[in-house]
């Protein structure tokens, strides 16, 4: 019987029409102007035996859970895979339609999720299925410093976006490149960890740098590539303007993409292509929450609200005028909340899904605790869920613990890291057996 690899990939373009509204820092004023490059939808289907499986990686800034779902499910209704073992990803461009629920930042964009990205990402998936071929596979990494740490410690000891050398993060860029039986390259995986903020706060459709890069190794190795992105939670593009989000000039892009490129070529010209096997979990994974506060000091605390920034007040008022709504409305406490997870393992490299925008020593920890070679977690992959911080960066404050702590009526406990590295290990181990 023979037991090899098929990998099939299909590709549609999401991008949305002229005057969308442009996701990822304010609630109005940044409609699209122009196109700088294309969104896309990728498609990535395995099958080996009976046991099929699919990565889609969509050139978006986060994606509802409800929206993930609908996919998953619309998937394996015309292509036939279970949706258990299907990650949709979102790829964390900041210069994208808003396809995600959070304090002030508004709802989706029902008329393109709707009319666009669904059905041409059910039609990518579709068109993977209809080509499946053999194939065999190369994992190789190395490090990148294309990305850095962004929570800087400022002179007073507060934290604002920058670069921060003394911060964790994992410089590791790994390539999955895979072969037909010629040894011809039919397509790329990069997994890298790293906000896609270079454009910063721009007007232009992009995918940002990783729109470069991939757009880079497709030209080199002539495989559909496409990016997957890590534990970016705290790290962003390490730009020549000694930040991590750029001033609304989509050069940076450019600049930033280049250098990332380079290091995903180097690393693409490593490959030595051999045999794979293919083997997927999905389990239900538990974080403990904390209680609610009490009905009276909600109402305190939402009449003291006093953010500096609009945007992030409008935040906090929210989610104070949420519990307090939870008190009229008879919710019930609950010890913790669950998600389920799923974990791709191609040869020595296993994806391993997490709604949240994870924090880098994480993903680090986690890696350091799995004795499968290549452990690549996938942030903001099946639904979003803000930031997942470590304690101690919790008790630094900053925007990404803010968004945490305020995310729920009953946020994720302070000590929700080690938990998730905990569940993420447990469903590592599945994979073993």
């Amino acid at each position: 019987m023979n037991n090899k690899l098929r990998l099939g990939v299909g590709r549609e373009i999401i991008t949305p029409r002229l005057g969308t509204f442009l996701s990822g820092y304010s609630t109005s004023g940044r409609d699209a102007t122009s196109v700088n490059d294309d969104l896309t939808a990728t498609v990535f289907c395995f099958e080996q035996g009976s046991l099929r499986a699919a990565l889609v990686s969509l050139t978006l800034t986060l994606l509802d859970k409800e929206i993930a779902d609908e996919l998953r499910s619309r998937i394996e209704g015309v292509c036939g895979i279970p949706r258990e073992y299907i990650i949709v990803h979102s790829t964390h461009t900041h210069s994208a339609p808003l396809t995600f629920t959070t304090k002030g930042w508004g709802t989706p964009n029902a008329e393109y999720v709707d009319n666009i990205l669904i059905p041409r990402t059910v039609m990518a998936a579709r068109t993977a299925t209809e080509n499946l071929g053999e194939v065999s596979l190369s994992v190789s990494s190395a490090n990148s410093f294309a990305g850095v740490n962004r929570r800087e410690l400022g002179e007073n000891s507060e934290i604002i976006l920058g670069q921060w050398d003394a911060g964790p993060f994992d410089p590791a860029m790994t390539v999955l490149s895979f072969a037909d039986g010629e040894g011809k390259c039919v397509a790329n995986l990069i997994h890298y960890g790293c906000h896609g903020t270079a454009a910063g706060n721009n007007l232009e459709i992009s995918r940002d740098w990783p729109g470069v890069m991939t757009d880079s190794l497709e030209r080199v190795s002539g495989g559909t590539t496409a990016f997957i992105n890590g534990t970016e939670g705290d790290v962003g593009p390490r730009l020549s303007n000694g930040k991590t989000t750029g001033k609304g000039d989509i050069r940076y892009a450019f600049e930033q993409g280049k250098i990332a490129a380079e290091d995903a070529v180097a690393i693409y010209g490593r490959a030595i292509y051999k045999d794979a096997e293919l083997r997927c979990v999905e389990r239900e994974i538990k974080i403990p929450v904390e209680r609610r506060i009490s009905l009276e000091e909600a109402k305190e605390r939402l009449s003291g609200v006093n953010d500096p920034n609009p945007q992030h007040a409008e935040r906090i008022r929210m989610f104070y005028e949420e519990i307090i709504r939870s008190y009229e409305e008879g919710y019930r406490e609950r010890d913790f909340v669950s998600y389920r997870q799923t974990a791709i393992k191609i040869g020595d490299a296993a994806f391993v899904s997490s709604p949240f925008e994870t924090f880098s020593e994480i993903g680090l920890r986690i890696k350091c605790h799995s004795d499968i070679p290549h452990v690549l977690c996938v942030s903001m992959a099946n639904g979003c869920e803000s930031y997942l911080p470590t304690k101690k960066e919790i008790y630094r404050g900053g925007y990404e613990t803010k968004c945490f702590k305020t995310e729920h009526v009953q946020p994720l406990i302070d000590d929700a890291d080690s938990a998730f590295v905990e569940e993420t290990l447990k469903t590592l181990d599945q994979l073993k057996l």
